[in-house]
């Protein structure tokens, strides 16, 4: 989610009248864009609320609200969600009205001045979920989500290859990179599964994780080596990426040999961004992800 502003769809009845009765007039709705629900952002006559009405996932915007909940008694700084279709008498669509959190996206700090004490601090932030156990929001089967992301990347890279985009280093080392993944440590918890620099927030004293509509059972491990694939192909620093790991090995108690899973995490987050661009005809996109793949295989290799 971000705030750039898209036409504003009206509000469901049952909950516009709710919000109204429970926090005054709205002033003013602002769409945000979001692939699975209908997003706003609302300023109130009580202040400004963000507001999910349930989309094509079924079930999300409970997911979420229960999570929420959950993490915030845990010590995460995450949105507090205020009211859901629970609290609305009679039928309604599932919806969930949480707080606006304060600060700037990571996103937008980068190159500036705060990029790496907002990395550190994400890397702090990100490092809680550590603690937290993996059936926090339901059942979760640790070999199926391994199962699934290298099966998902197998086909990342086997669509590389068949599209004749395939590069002689990509083909002839992606057995080893493919055991190094299989046979790498796990730290399974509770994750975000769409962490990005969009979804943290810095507020000058510390981040707060937004966007939980995908949270469930996962590798904070691959969740950590997502982050930083994404803060490097969104042009933070090696400085900064390597304050955001350092802050999260520490704060996680990451021990030496679990610091081995977060480079061929990346490199295989790094394929999934190149495809999904190329699927998506952003080919200069795609072009600049196929570039960092192979640097990263570069430095991955070189490191050992």
């Amino acid at each position: 989610m971000t705030t750039n502003q898209v036409p504003s769809p009206s509000i469901p009845t049952p909950i516009l009248q709710f919000i109204r009765d429970r926090f005054g007039s709205i002033h003013q709705q602002t769409c945000l864009p979001s692939r699975n629900n209908q997003v706003l952002l609302l300023d109130t006559a009580d202040g400004a609320y963000v507001l999910k009405i349930e989309g094509r996932h079924e079930g999300a915007a409970v997911r979420e609200a229960k999570a929420l909940a959950q993490l915030r008694d845990m010590g995460l700084s995450v949105p507090a969600v205020v009211a859901t279709h629970q609290n609305v008498d009679g039928p309604c669509d599932p919806f969930a009205l949480m707080t606006q959190v304060p600060g700037t996206t990571l996103l937008k700090l980068i190159g500036t001045g705060e990029e790496s004490e907002a990395c550190s601090s994400a890397g702090m932030e990100l490092a809680k979920l550590a603690a937290i156990k993996a059936d926090l929001v339901g059942p979760f089967e640790p070999s199926d989500h391994i199962s699934g992301k290298i099966y998902h990347h197998k086909w990342c890279f086997d669509w590389l290859t068949h599209s004749g985009r395939e590069h002689r280093v990509l083909s002839e080392q992606w057995a080893t990179i493919e055991s190094a993944v299989e046979t790498a440590p796990r730290l399974f918890s509770i994750c975000h599964n769409d962490i990005n620099t969009g979804q943290i927030l810095f507020d000058g004293n510390g981040c707060h994780l937004i966007d939980w509509e995908t949270c469930g059972g996962g590798d904070l491990l691959y969740e950590a080596g997502s982050l930083a694939f994404n803060l490097a192909h969104k042009g933070a620093s090696s400085e900064s990426i390597s304050v955001y790991l350092g802050t999260f090995n520490f704060q996680a108690g990451i021990d030496d040999f679990q610091k081995q899973a977060v480079a061929p995490w990346s490199f295989y987050k790094c394929v999934s961004a190149m495809i999904w661009f190329a699927d998506r005809g952003e080919n200069n996109q795609a072009e600049s992800c196929l570039a960092m793949t192979l640097n990263l295989y570069a430095g991955w290799s070189a490191a050992g």
